[in-house]
């Protein structure tokens, strides 16, 4: 299979799986309060001991994936970084319905993301010799 039968929007969409955690990310790590306000004020740095850090260190290492799967320009690679996003973000949906914390919005939201990129991991799939 020659790199150049993955069509465009995949890479496009990976891209996006890949920045939008970055700078999520990031924006935990250098810049806390702007995202948990309250809870960096009354906790400080403690915060990251947590679930938050957890978040912001399982999505810094997705992205690192999809970075190297796109820049490989690897069909299994990127099929590889779509499943790790694929099961994180159902269980991330999973998780928060059962802590009682599901917004529709997030619901939304992660079922668009999910049915996208596996839509994408079906396509890449077909490319497969």
């Amino acid at each position: 299979m020659k790199e150049n039968q993955i069509p465009t929007w995949i890479y496009i969409w990976a891209f996006l799986m890949a920045l939008l955690p970055t700078v999520f990310s990031l924006i935990v790590y250098f810049y806390p309060q702007g995202m948990f306000g309250e809870e960096v004020a009354s906790t400080g740095n403690a915060i990251f001991a947590g679930a938050i850090g957890l978040y912001a260190a399982r999505n810094v290492a997705e992205a690192v994936v999809t970075y190297y799967a796109i820049f490989k320009r690897s069909v299994d690679m990127l099929i590889l970084a779509f499943m790790l996003r694929i099961v994180t973000d159902v269980f991330d949906t999973i998780h928060r319905y059962v802590a009682s914390t599901l917004e529709i919005d997030f619901f939304i939201t992660a079922f668009i993301e999910v049915a996208v990129t596996w839509y994408a991991a079906y396509k890449l799939n077909q490319l497969r010799d």
